[in-house]
């Protein structure tokens, strides 16, 4: 067994898990201890709460109804567009706190990745309850098998979008 340099526990610790943490950090650990230390970490953590900003049902409030003009629709649309971008904005602040204080750092670089993946893009799907259901489902399935990640995104709504 190999024991890694502290050098090469921060390298890998920037590679996985986004920074040092107190059990992979110490030195004396070789790199597949520290490897499924992180593993098992990530696999036993609690999945976060939602932020905020998705506990409520997403309801289209820019319909178009008879008697809606051009410019009432618009201003309806804006509206709702600017709504949700602070909510999409809280949610990305909310997942950085995930990502470097959470209790799985693994399982977020995991999910960051995949998420990049499979092209998540907020200028495409608009909805924040759809990204972030797409970002808990990823979540939920990047410690898995591929198979199953990918059965999971077929059917997403931010996926169909």
């Amino acid at each position: 067994m190999t024991v890694m340099t502290a050098e090469e526990a921060r390298h890998l610790l920037r590679r996985l898990a986004f920074a040092a943490t107190p059990a992979i950090a110490s030195r004396g650990m070789s790199v597949d201890t520290a490897f499924n230390r992180l593993l098992s970490v990530s696999h036993m953590a609690r999945m976060p709460d939602p932020p905020d900003a998705v506990r409520v049902t997403w309801t289209n409030t820019a319909l178009r109804t008879s008697g809606t003009s051009d410019t009432q629709f618009d201003a309806l649309r804006a509206e709702q567009l600017a709504a949700h971008r602070r909510a999409i904005d809280a949610i990305r602040v909310w997942w950085l706190r995930e990502m470097i204080a959470g209790p799985a750092p693994l399982r977020e670089n995991l999910t960051l990745f995949f998420e990049g993946t499979f092209g998540g893009s907020t200028e495409l799907v608009d909805i924040p309850q759809a990204i972030h259901g797409r970002n808990a489902l990823i979540r939920q399935r990047c410690l898995g098998t591929i198979p199953a990640l990918l059965e999971g995104l077929v059917t997403d709504p931010a996926m169909m979008i």
